[in-house]
């Protein structure tokens, strides 16, 4: 018998390339599944040692038992351009008023930027 158990909240961590794809694929209330290392992250504030359950993402990709994709490949050195019904990408387009040299690094640095999101792991029987 299916009983539905506590949630538990992870923090997951993508980067490089695995986040700017997952930024582009991956929309809130999509059914994912991520595979990677589990890591405790631990810091001081205010005098005192917090922890927290971290999901360092080495794949992402749509739970294909709940719907189906699309897969497109990405030639090596390139990131995808989606220009659908939302317009350009805001991560590849830089802003007009950047000059080609500040908008060159600019792209350069969102493409190696991390991404961070909160993904819900429910427990069931």
């Amino acid at each position: 018998m299916w009983k539905r158990k506590s949630t538990t909240w992870l923090t997951v961590k993508a980067f490089r390339t695995l986040a700017v794809n997952a930024l582009a694929c991956l929309h809130k209330g999509d059914p994912v599944m991520v595979t990677g290392s589990l890591v405790t992250e631990e810091w001081i504030s205010d005098g005192q040692q917090h922890s927290s359950l971290v999901l360092v993402a080495d794949g992402i990709g749509h739970d294909l038992a709940r719907g189906q994709d699309t897969f497109t490949r990405i030639r090596s050195g390139t990131a995808p351009i989606d220009e659908g019904a939302d317009g350009p990408d805001p991560w590849t387009t830089p802003p007009s008023s950047l000059s080609s040299e500040t908008a060159s690094a600019s792209a350069s640095s969102a493409s190696s930027a991390a991404e961070e999101t909160s993904v819900k792991a429910s427990d069931a029987e």
